[in-house]
């Protein structure tokens, strides 16, 4: 019985590697998995030649194989795109008419920051979110003045990633970091109240990456698997410095950068967690899925993918980034940011097994059922 077959595309051989995790799982799942590096796959009739790549079992042993014709049903890419490997996958799925891939050129420009809060505000769609300011470099000073001395700003980059030039200021040092903001390489910044409130973990503020696969923009079809990761940051938070970076930020990489404590957990731990605290979270996932409901609404709306007429064969692999702040005995979500090539394992067997086990199957499974997969194949999760 044949199995669907998927080829998950990275830009080098150690990242592919890397995935080994999730790759096992798709075997484990039912599809067929060879993964490769993009360089290494040649478009021919009727499918993909891999030149160089590897063919991964169900448990996660990697076989070698060479200059071996494949015709994927479900194209993964786990790097970000640029234009070569962009048209590799165009040409992929033109020459296989039944496969579906997770790119599109349309999911780059939802992650950057600005054009993701022009889309907001131009759908009319309500997405919460910390109160958002776009603003060119040269203006910043005199332009945030007013609310910079009035409250904590975070200062993001539009085009930046891994929290690559992010800055923050309180009312007592606002007009040196505005000047340090003015004097950086970007032209344009994503400025946000930095939202002070926020639920702790043991004194420590957090952010949730939610996973997300979206198969369908018009109509919104998508499902979000109950498990996530928790981001925690470095040093305890304390009210008398709000704006106190490594208290703030949860970035693995930026932790990582500054050789600061890299501390993760699961979504479960986090719930558990709170709920030993007095918290209600019995309508958590009910709340995120509202939430995240909003967000790809509002993408399907404005911005990019308002005009976008070849969406049919597309899926959007995100990763969505939620604060969660208090409301009296229970709690509500704010939402900060998306990324459409979020990395899916690398923080260690304690968070990776779990969100595995309980996240990223189920979305691995949906990819098999898109697929066209016989019932026999398909694993129960």
């Amino acid at each position: 019985m044949n199995r669907p077959l998927i080829l998950v595309l990275y830009d080098n051989p150690e990242r592919a590697a890397h995935g080994r995790l999730y790759q096992q799982e798709a075997a484990a799942t039912g599809f067929d998995v060879v993964t490769a590096v993009w360089r290494d796959v040649v478009p021919v009739s009727k499918g993909a030649l891999v030149r160089r790549g590897w063919r991964i079992d169900a448990d996660g042993d990697a076989a070698s194989l060479s200059n071996e014709r494949v015709e994927p049903r479900i194209v993964l890419h786990r790097m970000l795109m640029g234009d070569a490997s962009g048209q590799l996958i165009e040409r992929i799925l033109d020459e296989c008419p039944g496969s579906m891939s997770s790119y599109h050129p349309g999911w780059r420009w939802i992650g950057e920051k600005w054009i993701l809060e022009s889309c907001f505000r131009q759908s009319g769609v309500e997405v919460p979110r910390p109160r958002t300011y776009l603003v060119h470099k040269p203006g910043i000073p005199e332009t945030l003045h007013r609310l910079g001395h009035a409250r904590p700003l975070i200062f993001k980059p539009a085009d930046a990633s891994l929290c690559r030039g992010i800055a923050l200021s309180s009312p007592a040092d606002f007009d040196s970091v505005a000047e340090e903001v003015a004097r950086s390489p970007w032209s344009r910044y994503v400025v946000q109240d930095l939202v002070e409130e926020t639920l702790l973990y043991e004194r420590r503020r957090f952010d949730l990456r939610i996973y997300a696969v979206v198969t369908s923009f018009r109509p919104l079809r998508f499902i979000v698997p109950r498990e996530g990761l928790v981001r925690l940051a470095a040093h305890e938070f304390d009210p008398r410095t709000p704006a106190d970076p490594p208290s703030v930020l949860t970035g693995s990489t930026y932790r990582k950068r500054l050789g600061l404590a890299v501390t993760n957990l699961t979504i479960t731990d986090l719930l558990a967690y709170l709920t030993s605290c007095g918290l209600d979270t019995t309508g958590f996932w009910d709340g995120i899925e509202s939430l995240l409901r909003s967000v790809f609404t509002a993408f399907a709306r404005a911005g990019p993918l308002a005009a976008a007429n070849d969406l049919a064969r597309r899926f959007y692999l995100g990763g969505v980034d939620v604060l969660m702040v208090p409301r009296e005995d229970s709690h509500s979500f704010l939402f900060l940011e998306t990324n459409y090539v979020p990395n899916l394992v690398g923080r260690g067997p304690a968070v990776d097994l779990p969100i595995l086990e309980r996240g990223h199957r189920k979305w691995i499974s949906h990819l098999l059922t898109l697929a066209g997969a016989p019932t026999g194949l398909m694993a129960t999760s």
